[in-house]
């Protein structure tokens, strides 16, 4: 790996190092040194450290920021792959599309999120902190989510009704006097 740092370009420099290196005869070595040549000097770098704690917020943080280049993960996302995981008779993640749909059905012109539907449902189990933190998303919590499911989703839905029926849609909010 050192040497092909020292390569001055992917040309000639290469076929003189598998030439010295008595590489010359072999059908394959040069385009696997130019892969490697590529990938290690032309392309973006990467770059990479070692995480050696254990804490797994640490650990959501970093696979959120690392997954920021590609299709944008939120907390919310992640969380919710656990809950799935963890329900034994609902599929969490297809229960909390259909509620943000429900909740946020053309009538009521809401715009309810994941983040709110998981937040909420921690209040509504009764769990003391509702950060998006994996703590708070135990295998016991998941449980008594998903046995509480349907109630959790019956108080939402009531609750974005009566938030309709005040006159509340997504582009109003609350004045102050």
């Amino acid at each position: 790996m050192s040497q092909i740092l020292k390569l001055a370009n992917s040309g000639p420099a290469m076929v003189g190092w598998l030439r010295q290196n008595g590489l010359i005869d072999d059908e394959r070595a040069y385009e696997r040194l130019h892969a490697l040549y590529h990938a290690v000097c032309e392309r973006e770098a990467m770059n990479a450290y070692q995480e050696d704690g254990q804490d797994p917020n640490t650990v959501l943080d970093i696979f959120v920021r690392v997954n920021s280049g590609g299709t944008k993960l939120s907390y919310s996302d992640l969380l919710l792959s656990m809950a799935t995981n963890q329900w034994t008779e609902l599929d969490a993640r297809q229960e909390v599309r259909n509620l943000v749909d429900d909740l946020n059905g053309s009538a009521r012109e809401m715009s309810f999120s994941r983040d709110n539907v998981l937040k909420t449902a921690l209040v509504l189990i009764d769990v003391p902190d509702i950060r998006f933190n994996v703590a708070n998303f135990t295998r016991a919590n998941g449980a008594e989510l998903e046995k509480q499911w349907g109630g959790v989703r019956n108080a939402m839905l009531l609750a974005s009704r009566l938030l309709a029926n005040f006159g509340f849609t997504a582009r109003t909010s609350p004045r102050t006097a």
